[in-house]
């Protein structure tokens, strides 16, 4: 079906209107009156710009499956929900290389940090935001044994002798699986099946997204797993988490206009379709749906293996997510095509002047079938009348109107711009394994990632960057970017905030801790914040501490110390800030008001990269063990080859960082790319992440009492804590 494009009066493009001549200005009153209107109500009734974002935050729900179908065939139109207020987003254009990705800290209940080490166990678990919360991950140790996924295998190893590692089993699958969890003798492995379509239950449905699927064995024989049963969601993997027994998986089904009626997302159990007894809880919001994203939210008992729970979101984008142990959290922005407000805003002024023959045909195009014109296609035929009236005017005449639609269009888009700014955000019951809507609130501004957020009693709080705004319709001063703190209580209403923090700037990470909180942001230098939330009603800021870089991930060593890992930074030749090597610091904020850096350690070079990050599982900490590894991927320049890939050791105390060691896999190339030629600009030259791909890399290390073990896709070698010697090797 053809679309039409933006009349070019209305939203001031055509080179048809006379720019040179000189006309009256826009009349005040005029376009304060015209405001007004549109703010109140469109010309057709309709509910006005402003409220039409506002109400994008109101919750529905079908009451059953025709109500659905008929809103997809109906309401969910074709084409993609782009265009708009468009944002700088993350400002990543700031530093030479993205950052992007907060680092969570190893396994700290919101509120408290732990230290990973010290237990009767004395082994490292998965590095996750929430205690009590389990995250995924390629790696996982009970303490005995480790499981490994490499390629599209499991490896299951006796770890309990360091110097004769000894596989004892794997597993094997035809779709390579993204992680996995480990719960007594239960593994739970999980992936995104795209050949699941070929399955007898499936074969007579639209091919599209791809099918989730949950895969459970029974490991009380390490030797010989029993696969138990597998499930399917439609959708693509998303998010999951492991609160005890309960699997919570997040999937999305993406659908767009002119498909056909795709239903909501089905499940299969062993191959077999599940036959749901009821249409399922389906809810959906007021948003400008071009397309639509079904985001699932389903929960499992990993024990009981009964049948799934779930509850289906029709969500414009797939946003941020954060678990607490009993509830879940999601987020979207709120959106608005920009051309078609434009229309809109012209087409009100216009109303009453245009003449009643054009009037007519408005009318008569309102009516026309959706199944001829959709809604905006509708809007741009309307918009393409009233262009043809306008340029029918006088010369003299049509300058003012542009100059008072202009006029009007900052002023509308101003008023527009609070609301685009804002962050949705609902909150999903988990309580007893049963999924249960809750409520719904919104705040200004976006968060980085689910670190950005956590859960403190029955606060929620969240820390969110207004980016700049980037429209023609708003002018660059006025829509600086900067950075807040916002606590929600238990029905989602805002009731504290502390805005306007280090304008210009965006948010690298945060860390929440008890009554803190504690952000980073960065331009030129990197500010640590420390924020007091003792008081739900009035966060303040307590200090702050600027030095050069910023740090991507922030991680309690201890209540008044805090480490950051992230990146060195300077100003390059062009006056742009440009990252330099990998920086770890000790942050000391016992004196709140004066926070400071006890110790830093740099990992030197411009090429120099670590997946921690953008990957907070890769990271490994014990305050017991003074112990901090990272996979560190070292490269001096990008003009030559790196100089060392695979795992540093360091040393780690309130006063100090100090590097005891390195491990490297055999198969690390050292050294051996030949450096570059000539005088080549250093942006077209390949990155170290291009480069690690023909190397043994180290995805994730781990410790079991004395012993620390290093994982690649090549091995798994067992190393001596003490004096990093070389323990065992066991090689895929």
């Amino acid at each position: 079906m053809k679309s039409f494009q933006p009349i070019a009066v209305l939203v001031l493009a055509s080179s048809l209107l006379f720019s040179s001549c000189t006309a009256t200005p826009p009349q005040d009153g005029i376009v304060g009156d015209i405001a007004d209107k549109i703010n109140q109500t469109n010309a057709d009734g309709s509910p006005s710009l402003v409220q039409r974002l506002k109400d994008q935050q109101r919750i529905k729900r079908f009451k059953d499956q025709e109500e659905f179908k008929t809103f997809l065939t109906t309401q969910v139109t074709e084409g993609g929900m782009n265009g708009g207020i468009q944002t700088l987003g993350r400002m990543d254009s700031m530093v030479s290389e993205s950052t992007t990705g907060a680092m969570a800290p190893e396994a700290v209940k919101s509120g408290g940090p732990t230290t990973g080490g010290g237990t009767e166990e004395d082994f490292s678990t998965t590095n996750v935001q929430v205690e009590g919360v389990d995250e995924g991950d390629i790696m996982k140790s009970d303490g005995t044994n480790l499981y490994y996924l490499h390629e599209s295998e499991i490896s299951i190893v006796d770890a309990s002798n360091p110097s004769e590692l000894k596989e004892q089993s794997m597993l094997k699958f035809e779709e390579r699986p993204q992680g996995m969890y480990i719960s007594g003798d239960r593994l739970v492995v999980y992936g995104t099946d795209y050949g699941a379509y070929e399955l007898s239950a499936l074969r007579s449905m639209p091919r599209g997204n791809g099918f989730s699927y949950v895969e459970i064995y029974d490991t009380s024989d390490k030797t010989a797993p029993k696969k138990l049963t597998e499930y399917s969601f439609e959708g693509n993997y998303k998010d999951s988490r492991l609160i005890g027994e309960q699997l919570v998986l997040i999937t999305d089904k993406y659908s767009y206009g002119g498909q056909p009626y795709p239903g909501v997302p089905v499940m299969l159990r062993d191959d077999q379709r599940i036959a749901e007894t009821s249409f399922p809880y389906t809810y959906y919001f007021d948003l400008p749906y071009s397309s639509v994203n079904m985001t699932t939210v389903s929960s499992l008992n990993v024990r009981e293996l009964g049948e799934p729970q779930r509850e289906v979101y029709l969500l414009p984008n797939s946003g941020e997510l954060y678990v607490s142990e009993d509830h879940l959290y999601m987020t979207y922005g709120k959106y608005i095509d920009e051309n078609e407000v434009s229309v809109e805003v012209g087409l009100t002024y216009l109303k009453e002047r245009l003449p009643e023959a054009i009037q007519k045909k408005l009318t008569e195009i309102d009516t026309v079938s959706e199944f001829i014109l959709t809604d905006k296609e509708k809007l741009y035929k309307k918009g393409q009348l009233a262009e043809q009236y306008v340029l029918g005017l006088p010369e003299e005449e049509q300058k003012v109107v542009q100059e008072e639609i202009e006029a009007l269009l900052k002023k509308q888009f101003t008023e527009l711009a609070k609301e685009m700014q804002k962050t949705v955000i609902h909150k999903i019951s988990l309580a007893g394994g049963k999924i249960e809507y809750k409520a719904g609130g919104e705040v200004v501004g976006t968060p980085l990632n689910q670190f950005s957020m956590d859960q403190d009693g029955e606060y929620f709080r969240i820390a969110t960057t207004k980016n700049q705004i980037w429209s023609q319709y708003v002018d660059e001063a006025d829509s600086q970017s900067d950075n807040n703190m916002y606590v929600l209580n238990k029905d989602m209403q805002v009731v504290g905030s502390l805005t306007g923090l280090a304008k210009g700037e965006r948010i690298y990470s945060v860390r929440f801790m008890q009554d803190r909180a504690y952000m980073v942001t960065f331009k030129q230098v990197d500010p640590l914040f420390v924020i007091d939330l003792k008081n739900p009603t009035e966060p303040k800021v307590l200090g702050e501490l600027k030095i050069p870089g910023f740090s991507n991930y922030l991680h309690p060593y201890d209540q008044n110390h805090i480490i950051g890992v992230g990146r060195d930074a300077d100003e390059n030749k062009f006056g742009n800030v440009q990252a330099q090597g990998v920086k770890i610091s000790l942050f000391d904020v016992s004196d709140v008001s004066n926070p400071k850096e006890n110790a830093q350690y740099i990992v030197e070079g411009e090429g120099t990269y670590s997946d921690a990050l953008n990957d907070h599982k890769a990271v490994l900490f014990s305050k017991e063990k003074n112990l901090l590894v990272l996979p560190i991927t070292e490269q001096k320049s990008y003009r030559t080859g790196i100089d060392f890939q695979g795992a540093m050791v360091f040393s780690i105390d309130k006063n100090s960082i100090a590097l005891k060691g390195k491990v490297e896999h055999e198969g690390a190339a050292v050294n051996t790319q030949k450096p570059f030629n000539g005088d080549e600009p250093v942006d077209i030259l390949p990155r170290v992440e291009d480069q690690r791909d023909y190397m043994a890399r180290i995805d994730r290390t781990a410790y079991i009492g004395e012993t620390l073990f290093t994982f690649s896709q090549r091995m798994l070698k067992s190393t001596g804590l003490n004096n990093l010697e070389q323990l065992g090797v066991l090689r895929w």
